[in-house]
């Protein structure tokens, strides 16, 4: 595969710095009408393993990957996600959950992982 050459970053004149800390909102929840997941590492496969449901903790489709880049990109290529927020919470748990287990720690679904 070709490598892509890294751009020159430069800075707008006008470029607004936003500090996320100020904005960044602990209790907020949105649901998301397709529903939400439940994520854990497989103790026997070491894969993650991703669950959407809708209600009851009931799976209604199951994704299982090494990683959190094909996880995310077949879950979100599924239609399976409709919020942004939710789009980005499951990138940030299933990249947890890949750290996890190259580190050999374990894994909490919204936890901090305990380096």
């Amino acid at each position: 595969m070709a490598k892509i050459p890294k751009p020159e970053v430069s800075f707008s004149s006008g470029m607004e710095e936003i500090d996320a800390a100020k904005a960044y909102d602990a209790d907020e929840f949105n649901y998301d009408p397709k529903g939400y997941f439940l994520i854990r590492i497989n103790p026997e496969t070491k894969r993650i393993e991703v669950g959407l449901c809708r209600q009851n903790n009931v799976i209604l489709k199951k994704w299982a990957g090494d990683g959190a880049k094909q996880l995310c990109q077949a879950i979100l290529k599924s239609g399976a996600v409709s919020r942004l927020d939710h789009a980005a919470y499951l990138g940030r748990e299933t990249l947890k959950a890949e750290v996890s287990i190259k580190l050999g720690k374990e894994y909490v679904q919204d936890s901090d992982l305990e380096i």
